[in-house]
Formats: structure tokens, C-alpha cells, sequence
């Protein structure tokens, strides 16, 4: 029989990564003297103890109970991550280097996410500069394992209104800018329930972010269509809240196989300038009175609580889901409520 330690580093690393994190530290903690520490087994256990790191600034051991935390993580995984506030991030970046075992292979990721606190309400604002400050002076070696970030606000409006500092300015010029550790960046999250990036116009600088896989923007309150230039590497995008009136002329990744606009202020879209890739669609609580083109590989489409008076439009012949409202549903024309269960669709309300 092959005993454990025999087996290839690979597969062992694999193992460990199914172990959270007080598994593998009680692991850790059986390698007392320096000796053992050199041993291929400790040094992978670290390796894979250190490859799942979230920084956060107040959330910490909270994180768990935070709906918030489901954006980030879902439930079952965060045990498998290491939560450090951003100051212990800081103290500990620079021997990183030392826990990672590069022999085998091991994915890496760490995840920073930040939220506003209502008991200390300059603190974001302060941490966003030391963020960018960091993400500037970051070691190479974190900068392809820094891949997804996340800003949340709260509902208070009060944290917002006495600022000095406008949170726009700190985290579009500072933190966006900082372009040497967010090319590799997967993950932007930015969520918002008091508007509080209102006069952000300019998108243009994400373009530059060629590993960029999710985009979520919420509550920016457009007054205007913005420079929204989009990676080519985007697949999953949602801009929610955000006063948007049209989406004419924005130039959709190929790759992109989910769209988000709820809760705009659309009348109208002309699905031919979706990308033929486009999966999901997701409409709900805008204007619209009309749509059209839309393309054929969409599979989920939801179209509830907009203001249609008549109904009427090609099914995507690949559609599966629709979302819809009663009222909507009977205002279609009878063949296209036809067509619809001829096509077994599954028709939500």
C-alpha cells in the first residue's frame, strides 16, 4: 500500500484543498521543529492554507453573517479562506513569498472586500487611499493572485453627506489607476444603496483590465450615456440602478453571456447590437414599451414589471426561461403565447 507522503505533490495538493482552514492548521501545527518544517508535506499544507485570502476592512470574523459575504464566497466555501483585516494583510504581505511552496501547482486568489462602517464613517474613505497606495507599491508576486475586489455601501445616506472626500474620486482615481496589479484583476464588485459614485462619467480605464471576467456596477446614476469601453474578456455584466436610458452605441464584448440592466429607465432596445454569444438577459423594472431583435442564443430572458401596452416579439429560438408579469403575459398576441409553449418555454411570473 503507498503511504501518503509518497504519493505525487501534486495529488496531495488537491487533497488539502478540500480542507478549510482550521483543518489544515491543525495539520500545520503537527510540524513543530524547523527539521520538520522542511518537509514536503508542511510546506504544501502552507502553500494551500495561504492560496484563499479575503481582506476586508471591518468585517473580519463578521464576514460569515453578512449577506454581503454570499457576493463574495458562497457559505460553504468561505471556511476555506483565510480573513485578514487590511492591517494584517499589510504586516504580512511581504513573507507571503515564504508560504508558497511553488514546486506543484496550487490556484491562488486573494479577494478584497470593503465596506463602509456607519460607527466609523471617514475610515472608508481613509482605507480606499491606503488601498491604492498599497496596490502601487504591492510585490510582483501578489499581483497575478489579486483578482477580485469588492466596495459596498450602506443604505445611510449620512456617511456620504459630510465627506470631504468624494468616495468617486478616491477609488476611480486612485484604485482603478493603479493598472500594474489590476490587469489580473477577474472580479469588480461596487455596490452602492445611497449613490455615492453619482458623478463617475468617465469608464474608460476598464478596457485596460484584459483578465476582467465580472463586472457589477450598482447605483451610479448616469445623467448621461457613459464612456463605458469594456474588456473583451467580460462574460458576465450587470450595471443596476443607474439611470441608464439607452444602451445604443455601447459596444458589447463577444464573449459575454450575461447582461444585467434592472431597475433603469430604458424605453427601448434593439437587441441586434447584443453579442450573439449573450445567454441571459435581464431587463426587469426599466421602461420599456419595445424590444427587438433579440438574439437567438439568449436561454433566460426576463422582461417583468415594464411598461408594454402590446407585446410582441421573435422567440429566441433557443429560449428557456421567461420572466414576465401576468398582465404582460395576456397582453401577447395569441400565437406568440403559442409559440411560447411550443417552444417549452418556462414561463415565471
Amino acid at each position: 500500500m503507498t503511504a501518503f507522503e509518497d504519493l505525487p505533490g501534486d495529488i496531495i495538493t488537491e487533497i488539502f484543498r478540500y480542507f478549510d482552514q482550521e483543518q489544515l492548521s491543525r495539520m500545520t501545527s503537527l510540524f513543530e521543529t524547523e527539521f520538520e518544517q522542511e518537509n514536503e508535506i508542511y510546506k504544501i499544507l502552507e502553500t494551500v492554507k495561504h492560496s484563499r485570502i479575503i481582506v476586508t476592512n471591518c468585517w473580519h470574523d463578521l464576514l460569515v453573517l453578512l449577506i454581503r459575504a454570499k457576493k463574495i464566497v458562497p457559505c460553504d466555501q468561505l471556511p476555506k479562506y483565510i480573513v485578514w483585516s487590511f492591517e494584517e494583510f499589510l504586516a504580512k504581505s511581504d513573507d507571503l513569498r515564504s508560504k508558497y511552496y511553488l514546486q506543484f501547482k496550487c490556484p491562488k486568489k486573494i479577494i478584497y472586500a470593503f465596506g463602509d462602517n456607519p460607527q466609523y464613517e471617514p475610515e472608508v474613505f481613509k482605507m480606499l487611499r491606503h488601498f491604492s497606495k498599497f496596490l502601487k507599491q504591492a510585490p510582483s508576486m501578489l499581483r497575478p493572485i489579486s483578482r477580485e475586489i469588492n466596495i459596498f455601501f450602506s443604505e445611510n445616506e449620512s456617511i456620504f453627506s459630510e465627506m470631504q472626500h468624494d468616495v468617486n474620486s478616491t477609488f476611480f482615481n486612485r484604485v482603478l489607476q493603479s493598472y500594474p496589479i489590476m490587469t489580473h484583476l477577474e472580479n469588480l464588485r461596487l455596490e452602492s444603496d445611497c449613490q455615492p459614485f453619482n458623478n463617475v462619467k468617465d469608464f474608460s480605464c476598464l478596457h485596460k483590465f484584459t483578465a476582467l471576467k465580472s463586472l457589477t456596477l450598482s447605483n451610479l446614476n448616469f445623467k448621461e450615456s457613459p464612456n463605458l469601453i469594456l474588456p473583451q474578456s467580460l462574460i458576465k455584466l450587470k450595471i443596476l440602478n443607474s439611470s441608464i436610458k439607452s444602451i445604443q452605441g455601447w459596444v458589447f464584448p463577444s464573449k459575454l453571456k450575461a447582461l444585467d440592466l434592472s431597475r433603469n429607465v430604458m424605453t427601448a432596445i434593439n437587441g441586434s447590437i447584443l453579442p450573439p454569444s449573450l445567454k441571459t438577459l435581464i431587463l426587469q423594472q426599466n421602461k420599456l414599451d419595445t424590444f427587438e431583435s433579440l438574439p437567438n442564443s439568449l436561454s433566460e430572458l426576463d422582461m417583468s414589471l415594464n411598461n408594454f401596452s402590446d407585446l410582441d416579439f421573435d422567440v429566441p429560438t433557443e429560449l428557456k426561461i421567461l420572466y414576465t408579469d401576468w398582465a404582460q403575459y395576456y397582453l401577447m398576441p395569441k400565437i406568440l403565447r403559442r409559440k411560447l409553449i411550443n417552444q417549452r418555454v418556462l414561463i415565471l411570473h
